[in-house]
């Protein structure tokens, strides 16, 4: 069996993780089942394939409150979500990827032929014992519930069986504060470094934030377009706020989130408070079974919602859910918001 290139938790973040183990261990089956004693890894002696991506290690890379030291790149990596799987393959690692899962939306072009190679474990979240059979050195999560135990486990539990983790930033349990495009730079960074190519991830970080500054170049002068992220939600809406990444994304773009206000990432309100707050523009997210389509009837059906200046306007378009959060897509959805907003600007 190939051994897995070892990583090594701090021994403060060791303690940290016990006393999670010990206060959860009433109502967790992934920490009570694994335990943690084993998170320190048994191999002191990694070995780097020929072919193994060149890069300064150890490298210690520091995610949502867990510190790694990475003796050698990872070999086999599993990711959970769309964006993870994406910004893998964005940074040529197809070759070190040996599944994914939960695809919100169709694989960007450019990465399908690298995509078809990979196996697919599950078309949501696989279960446990399927994340496992993959003998994965590193899962690769693209929101917390990717850590579920109806997913991946916790990630105590994958450090128990020496298994490496990641999750986006903006994701992290304790994060209360806004989202940024520097949080998708520290991603980009971090899965960069933990591969050992920094100069490629510092690449595509510069060719996003190309990206993004050709669009705040035209739309910087213009008037701030007001906008209504409807994600779903029939009796409420529920909606991005103001620590979600879609509302860094729309105000580089020239808008402003009306929900910006809220101290959330995503959250429910009432259609009568979308209504007295009276967006220019809907923006929809595209994900799941309602397809756009689906959700512009609703809209427009709705005896409170079709009552939005913009809904009456047909002021509305849609992205997807994918290009919204933090993900190798944000510079191309910035331009496609910028152009929902400001289409003669363009």
């Amino acid at each position: 069996m190939k051994m897995r290139p070892p990583f090594r938790l701090t021994v403060a973040t060791l303690a940290a993780v016990a006393l999670v183990a010990t206060t959860a261990a009433c109502g967790s089956d992934d920490i009570a089942d694994d335990g943690v004693e084993a998170a320190t890894p048994a191999a002191t002696d990694p070995t780097i394939t020929d072919d193994a991506p060149a890069g300064g290690f150890p490298v210690t890379i520091e995610n949502c409150g867990f510190e790694f030291t990475y003796d050698a790149p990872p070999e086999r990596a599993v990711t959970m979500n769309q964006h993870s799987t994406e910004l893998l393959l964005a940074l040529g690692l197809a070759d070190r990827m040996v599944g994914t899962a939960y695809m919100d939306s169709t694989i960007l072009p450019a990465l399908a032929d690298d995509y078809e190679q990979i196996p697919v474990l599950a078309d949501r979240y696989p279960s446990r014992e399927q994340v496992v059979a993959s003998e994965p050195d590193l899962v690769v999560g693209g929101f917390r519930s990717a850590f579920g135990d109806e997913a991946a486990g916790s990630r105590e539990s994958l450090a128990g069986q020496s298994i490496g983790f990641y999750l986006t930033t903006v994701y992290c349990e304790d994060r209360d504060e806004a989202a940024t495009i520097d949080d998708l730079h520290t991603d980009i960074a971090d899965v960069a470094a933990i591969f050992g190519i920094p100069d490629e991830g510092a690449a595509l970080i510069d060719e996003i934030d190309a990206q993004i500054a050709a669009v705040t170049a035209v739309v910087d002068d213009r008037d701030v377009v007001t906008v209504f992220v409807y994600d779903s939600g029939t009796d409420a809406a529920f909606t991005a706020a103001g620590r979600e990444m879609t509302t860094a994304l729309i105000e580089l773009a020239g808008g402003r989130n009306v929900f910006d206000d809220v101290d959330a990432t995503f959250t429910e309100v009432s259609w009568e408070d979308v209504v007295e707050r009276d967006p220019d523009v809907v923006l929809i997210l595209n994900y799941g079974t309602d397809t756009v389509d689906d959700k512009l009837g609703f809209l427009a059906s709705h005896p409170v919602a079709s009552t939005l200046r913009a809904v009456q306007a047909d002021d509305v378009f849609a992205v997807d859910l994918t290009d919204v959060v933090p993900s190798v897509r944000n510079g191309d959805v910035v331009e496609a918001i910028a152009l929902g907003l400001h289409p003669d600007a363009f």
